[in-house]
Order: C-alpha cells, then structure tokens, then sequence
C-alpha cells in the first residue's frame, strides 16, 4: 500500500537531529506519519456485537478477552492496548509540516497538497481519539472532559483534555483548513491510503453524521460522490469485495481494520450472521465470510493491507440515507437505500425486497432497516462499535467458555477509558 516509512524522519527536532528541507523530504516525514496510523478501529470490533472471540486460540484469550468482555477496570497485563501515543505522535509529525509549510511563501503544489494531508491527518487522529475514548457527541456531553488537543509542536507543556465540543470543533476547523490546500481530487491504487478532496469531503460527512447534523451530511457526502468513484454492481463483479483498496469504491484506505492478528483472534457472530440473506445478499459469502468448514465461518478479509479501509462509496449512501430518514424524508430515504441494495442484491431478491420497502413509512422503521444494512454493509470494517455508541448503546452479551458477559444499555464502559498507562504519565488525565 506504499505505506514504508523513511526513518531517517523517524524522529524530527526536537527528538533527533532530521529536518525536512525539500519537497521529497517533507513527503518523507508525512509518508511516516501514516505508516504509524493505529488499528484501533479493528481493536473496538472486539466490543461490538459482530463478532466472537475465539476460544480455540490462547493468544487470542490473552491479547483480547478483557476487551471483549468489557473488562475496562482491571484488565491483564497482557491485554492489547489502544494506541494512544501514537496518535500524538501522529499529530506531532503532522504539526511539524503545518508549522514550517501553511504559510510558507512559494510552496509548489505538491507542497500545498501536503500541508491538506497533514490537516486531515491531525483532524482524523483527534477525531479517533474522541471517538474512543469521550462520549458520543449530544447536546447533553458538550462539555464533558474529552482528549487532549494537540496543536503544536511544544514538548515542553502538558496537555490537558478539551471537551467534546472542543474536539469536534477542532477537528471541523482543520477539514476547512486542509480544503483551502488539498488539489488532488482522489488518490487510487497504491497511494490511496492518502487524504484528498474527495477524502475530505466523506471526512465531512461521516463528522456530521456524528454530529447529527443531517443536511451537512448529505451536501457533503454529496461533493464526495462528485468526484468519482462508483458503487461496485456484484451482479456484475465479484471479483473483489467493496471494500477491497481495489474497488471501484475506494476513497480512502488509510486504517488497517482487518490485521492478521485481529483476523485470527474474532469470528463473525451469530447477531452479525443473522442479518443477512444467505442465498440473495451477494455480499455475503465470500466477500463478508467464508466458510471454511460446514458451519464454520471467517472473516473473508484476509489480514492484508491489501483491505485497509476509512472512506468509500457505500457509506456515502448509507449517511444519506440515515440523514434524510432523521429528516424525516423517507421517500429520499427508502430510493438511496435502495440505489445500494441494487448493487448488493440479487436480481429476485431485490425485487422483493423493493416490494416490501415500498409499503415502509414508518420513521422509526425505516432507521432500523438503513442501521441494519449499515451493519451488513459495513461489517469487519470499522464501524460497528462507533455506530451502537451514537445510535441505540443497546444492551451486548458475549459468551465465552460457558460464562456470560454483558455491556448494559447506556452502559458507562461504552466510553473506553484513557489507556492507564497515560493516564499514569499525565496527570491532567
């Protein structure tokens, strides 16, 4: 995925002795700031309700069963950790381009675009951080304690959390920044794990989702669709998954979801099996799951980086799909929900199903029939955790080796806490 950093830019002043000078330097230091994006999204998966922890594996047991089972207060020394410092570390490289190029005299356009990318990677490493580890964004969390803001490149002051509000409106402030300097409409192939304005734009729209602001939403998923990419028609291809970096869908494949080691530890669940038509959801065998034995299922993702995923088509339609039912514009609803269904169907089986949405006015109805294909859609890419956290925080129950675990309704654990031990390096934490 082109991702290979030069380390030579590993550790810029004041850390080591490396300063970027020129235009293949710069992208040098930026290339490494995205080499070190974490694979929190795929950690959260173990949280949700779409898959099982694998009970065969001892590995799995150590590395993630404290997490599956929401075990946040005394988890084992062996549990994998979210990875907190590398999100500032992130912001750190990315500050350092902003503050030497932003309002430099004379960039040339490859150095405008990068001071977009390193915007938007800052942005989407705050926003993250938000996203894991503060309440959903609501009227009633505004001004709860968040994440730190990290906005320059001083080592020297201890940063303190910002609040929820704080965060969004940070992350906001820098997609506008980094539209005023991003002139690479979309990136594909190798280089697609880099911000464009196509990126930015489904950036725009998933933080509006987020922030239940619904018309923002649609209008910027919108300008995002604008600028290409297509849905993939599986009647007509299924070669390749659709959330495959290799898809006529991708915008963005920057977060690596699925790792080799995530992929052997979880297992699709029954909750995430049951939704979908076996016979006529052609996303489902082969490019969802595959069966490696009568009754055994896997993820059919295969550990590469070749199914890195933040940004593509099919999310677009399914934010405005949520958007305008919220709106309460169910006949806008029911067509964009359907425009995908259309590409993920069967030809009987659509038909059918068209039939039976076609009778659906019910506000409420509608929103469980787009959250539904939002969570077939979507499934073992990174979202699951972060949508039950916005929408129902409904109750979970995982079982494993004959106990039962649950994660109440509105229970506080779906809030993950600050890693201890950087809440144990900094006390504003």
């Amino acid at each position: 995925m082109g991702l290979a950093a030069c380390e030579s830019f590993l550790d810029i002043k004041p850390v080591g002795s490396v300063i970027p000078e020129n235009e293949e330097q710069y992208r040098a230091l930026l290339t490494n700031a995205y080499s070190r994006f974490p694979t929190d999204r795929g950690l959260a998966m173990f949280r949700s309700d779409e898959v099982q922890l694998n009970a065969a594996d001892s590995y799995s047991e150590a590395s993630y069963l404290d997490i599956y089972t929401w075990n946040d207060n005394a988890p084992s020394d062996y549990t994998a950790s979210f990875q907190w410092k590398d999100y500032y570390h992130i912001t750190y490289l990315a500050n350092h381009i902003i503050e030497e190029l932003a309002d430099a005299d004379g960039l040339t356009p490859a150095m405008e675009q990068m001071v977009g990318e390193a915007y938007c990677l800052r942005a989407y490493a705050h926003f993250t951080l938000v996203c894991l580890f503060a309440p959903p964004y609501a009227d009633s969390t505004l001004n709860a304690p968040a994440v730190p803001l990290s906005m320059n490149t001083d080592t020297e002051t201890t940063l303190s959390r910002s609040t929820v509000a704080q965060v969004y409106a940070s992350v906001e402030a820098d997609i506008a920044s980094a539209m005023q300097y991003l002139n690479a409409p979309r990136w594909t192939g190798t280089l697609a794990y880099r911000w464009s304005v196509q990126a930015a734009w489904a950036f725009r729209s998933r933080l509006y989702l987020y922030m239940a602001r619904w018309n923002e939403a649609i209008g910027a998923a919108q300008q995002a669709l604008a600028l290409g990419g297509t849905l993939l028609d599986l009647n007509r291809n299924r070669a390749v998954a659709p959330a495959h970096h290799t898809s006529p869908e991708c915008i963005q494949a920057l977060d690596f979801v699925i790792t080799a080691d995530y992929l052997k530890a979880a297992r699709p669940s029954g909750d995430i099996m049951a939704l979908f038509d076996p016979t006529g959801d052609l996303r489902f065998m082969n490019l969802t799951v595959r069966e490696t034995a009568p009754g055994e299922y896997v993820i059919a993702a295969d550990g590469s980086h070749a199914y890195r995923t933040t940004f593509r088509v099919g999310e677009l339609y399914l934010s405005m799909a949520e958007a305008h039912v919220r709106l309460g514009n169910t006949a806008a609803a029911r067509d964009t929900l359907l425009t995908l269904k259309r590409n993920r169907l069967d030809a009987a089986t659509f038909a059918t199903d068209s039939t039976r949405m076609a009778t659906i006015d019910a506000q409420e109805q509608l929103l469980d029939e787009v959250l539904n294909e939002r969570a077939r859609e979507l499934a073992f890419q990174g979202h699951r955790w972060f949508d039950l956290r916005r929408t129902s925080q409904q109750q979970l129950i995982h079982r494993y080796n004959g106990a039962i675990h649950r994660l109440n309704r509105a229970d506080a654990r779906y809030t993950i806490p600050i890693p201890k031990e950087a809440r144990e390096g900094n006390a504003n934490l």
